[in-house]
């Protein structure tokens, strides 16, 4: 390799991690509804290489659907 060369953006670095998804905390479609929906579950999430997630997320409870981000600390 030469200097000053890096794999990341790669994804060589990513890795899989599992979140708890609690619904009503990250749905906005159930708040301008006027719901509260109580689901709650686990769900596996690709990172990039330097740790953040982006995915869409799809409650089976509500059917709405919206995009899960973190962003490592």
């Amino acid at each position: 390799m030469s200097p000053g060369f890096s794999m990341m953006g790669s994804g060589i670095y990513s890795t899989t991690v599992t979140r708890e998804i609690v619904c009503n905390e990250r749905c906005e479609d159930c708040d301008q509804e006027g719901k509260k929906c109580e689901a709650i579950w686990e769900e596996d999430f690709e990172t990039d290489d330097w740790g953040n997630v982006d995915q869409s997320v799809t409650c089976k409870v509500c059917g709405h659907g919206y995009t899960y981000t973190e962003e490592r600390e």
